[in-house]
């Protein structure tokens, strides 16, 4: 076993999860070859179709629809189906209903792109400096960094506008054909030479409910992908707890050299106190989570990710025709045979970690392993080693300091104030926030225009509270929207007691006569 990569002590502290768990990295295993049908395959229309893409990645279902720039395919995994839209400027080669023959083997086919340099060598030898000139051929990897807390700091809001701010950027949009008639997308000619990097070194509160903002999150990437065309890239650094679901919505995975991606709230813990509604809620949170998998081509790798969410399930792999296959319960070498690698065990017994700082009973996805299993299609510590893994590391822009990062910036301010001023009463680990202090302090004494003036102070300080509230509800929707309607009634009684208040004035004024 070995200890996952050193953490800030920033995200040591504000993650319950702590992301410190560890996968038992085990006997080295061949690297993930990229298979292709042997030229022995035949064709069968009942058969699944095989989509084989640029990054080497292979994903097999059965092909519903095509247009000129698309195809879509149902892909099946267990008893979970879903249909899934990819672009075919990614695409290396299509094979309908394709059958292995008899006996044989998958070939490895290239990567697209240059391969990768090998242990000990240095990339920078081999490619040219990121070009600083205004070279129009030039590509351009547009990076977006998200930090800190996935559903807060990294939310729908500042990640729509970093979306804008890209095409701003590169301005390649034309108009849409067919069904996207009417709508702007990106020049077929330019996909693969404007990127957008979405740096990832975000972790989410705990609790495996998390991963419904990843489901509010991703479908903003997948429209980039699939329809608008966009190519999105996911560079992981660490995406902990809900956000590990998000990098699966693209084809395109990089990691660090000490990218770690897990740390999900462990679902054999989840108990509502009623074992048959658990088991029910277990299920459907095992398909959602499978669905990440499955509709991003990652299929293959749904045992991995079922290791992530639940102690209980080992993880064993070992290699075949260059590819993995995975087991989730513990191998045994006279039914299963040898080779295999044990990444996770189920923690029960002897098999039972001391520290949640280390150890394998959940499976923690790194690096090293990520490319193996082909998850990632490679490591790079360095914007340069990125460009040289996509293939444009001989004319390439960084555009780092950009409007998008402001974008979640401002976001991230906006988000300290709403702490600072807005954040309600009640919590006795975090004070009230200025407005609601001041909102306490207001009286009504005195006589029928100081409390008017009280009346028009509070309702000044409840309408900027609902705004602050409605501004950032996507973050907690549940409890936001739940202050947001209690400001609404807290305001009409301050409105109906001001009506009151001023009949009553006006009877005192004209002697009780009206």
């Amino acid at each position: 076993m070995r200890m996952i990569g050193r953490m800030s002590s920033k995200v040591i502290g504000r993650t319950v999860l702590a992301v410190a768990l560890t996968v038992a990295a085990g006997a080295g295993a061949s690297a993930w070859a990229r298979e292709r049908p042997s030229a022995g395959a035949t064709v069968n229309e009942k058969a699944p179709d095989r989509v084989i893409f640029k990054s080497g990645r292979i994903v097999d279902g059965k092909i519903t629809a095509e247009t000129d720039t698309t195809i879509t395919m149902t892909v099946v995994v267990g008893t979970i189906s879903a249909p899934t839209t990819y672009q075919k400027a990614d695409i290396l080669e299509v094979k309908r209903g394709v059958n292995m023959a008899a006996g044989g083997e998958a070939d490895a086919a290239a990567p697209a792109t240059p391969a990768p340099p090998q242990t000990g060598e240095t990339p920078s030898q081999e490619k040219a400096p990121a070009s600083t000139s205004a070279d129009e051929s030039a590509a351009k990897l547009y990076i977006v960094e998200l930090k800190d807390r996935f559903g807060f700091e990294v939310s729908e809001t500042p990640l729509r506008r970093a979306f804008e701010e890209a095409d701003k950027e590169f301005n390649d949009l034309v108009p849409g054909t067919g069904k996207m008639a009417g709508k702007r997308v990106v020049d077929p000619a330019k996909r693969q030479q404007n990127i957008v990097v979405l740096k990832m070194e975000t972790f989410s509160e705990p609790g495996f409910s998390t991963i419904f903002r990843a489901e509010d999150l991703a479908p903003i990437v997948k429209e980039q992908i699939v329809e608008k065309g966009r190519r999105v890239v996911f560079w992981v650094e660490l995406a902990a707890g809900g956000a590990a679901f998000f990098p699966w919505v693209s084809e395109d995975i990089y990691f660090t050299p000490d990218g770690r991606l897990g740390g999900i709230a462990d679902l054999d813990k989840f108990s509502t106190g009623d074992k048959m509604v658990d088991e029910k809620l277990i299920s459907a949170f095992l398909g959602k989570a499978e669905g990440f998998a499955i509709k991003g081509g990652y299929g293959a790798h749904v045992p991995a990710l079922q290791a992530m969410i639940r102690t209980q399930l080992w993880l064993a792999v070992k290699f075949e025709g260059g590819r993995p296959v995975y087991m989730t319960r513990q191998p045994e070498e006279a039914k299963d045979g040898k080779d295999w690698v044990v990444l996770s065990d189920d923690g029960d017994g002897d098999n039972k970690d001391e520290s949640a700082l280390e150890g394998n009973d959940l499976f923690i996805l790194e690096s090293d392993w990520a490319e193996k299993l082909g998850i990632s299609d490679g490591t790079a510590e360095t914007i340069d080693d990125l460009a040289f893994r996509l293939g444009v590391q001989r004319n390439y822009v960084a555009i780092e300091k950009n409007r998008a990062n402001r974008a979640f910036t401002e976001w991230k301010d906006g988000l300290e104030s709403l702490r600072k001023r807005a954040f309600p009463p009640g919590n006795a680990n975090v004070p009230p926030g200025e407005l609601w202090e001041e909102y306490g302090k207001i009286t009504d004494g005195g006589d029928f225009a100081e409390r008017k003036k009280a009346r028009g102070r509070r309702l000044t300080i409840l309408r900027e509270l609902r705004s602050i509230y409605t501004k950032y509800k996507e973050v907690q929707p549940g409890q936001l929207e739940a202050m947001i309607a209690q400001l609404d009634v807290m305001m009409a009684e301050i409105q109906l007691a001001a009506e009151r208040d001023a009949r009553a004035e006006r009877d005192r004024n004209s002697g009780g006569n009206q």
